[in-house]
């Protein structure tokens, strides 16, 4: 089970990356009249794919520049992020490895399934935003991605239970 470790990532990596994640789909998960994030799956699954496609930017754009954290700490950024969201819920460390285990299963599945999409070119814009200090419009971008995200999962969901 990943766990929330200060010294993964720097505070910029976390700002960028995890923050403005965390707080658009929770505020979706709640749009959706889901308590806690870490209840809403799809949620959950678009917090997970707009993390890993910003880390991706991320390190395409700033990994070389020598103040990006150790490689091996930015791959766990999106599993520490989930856990850090399941550990607010009180769910059990069993129960987190579990969930964690099944959000790797779905996405791995909805991306084979081309439910997800690989390329992101709004977060890409997402990133631009964020660089550029405008925090408005990079949380609009990735409210948007992640809204397609989820959007996306219910209806190949409801699709799926009526075959």
């Amino acid at each position: 089970m990943a766990e929330v470790d200060p010294d993964w990532v720097n505070s910029l990596e976390y700002r960028y990356l995890v923050a403005p994640s965390l707080k658009v789909c929770a505020s979706l998960a709640a749009s959706r009249n889901e308590p806690w994030l870490a209840t809403d799956l799809a949620c959950m699954l678009a917090l997970y794919h707009v993390i890993s496609r910003l880390l991706a930017t991320y390190s395409d754009e700033w990994g070389n520049l020598g103040e990006a954290s150790a490689a091996h700490a930015l791959e766990k950024i999106p599993d520490a992020a989930l856990a850090m969201v399941m550990k607010e819920a009180e769910f059990a460390p069993e129960v987190v490895a579990e969930c964690m285990d099944a959000v790797h299963r779905a996405y791995a599945m909805l991306r084979e399934q081309t439910v997800i999409p690989d390329e992101e070119p709004m977060l890409n814009a997402a990133w631009r935003a964020m660089t550029a200090s405008d925090e408005v419009s990079a949380e609009a971008l990735i409210g948007a991605v992640a809204g397609n995200v989820v959007q996306a999962i219910d209806e190949w969901e409801q699709h799926r239970t009526q075959q």
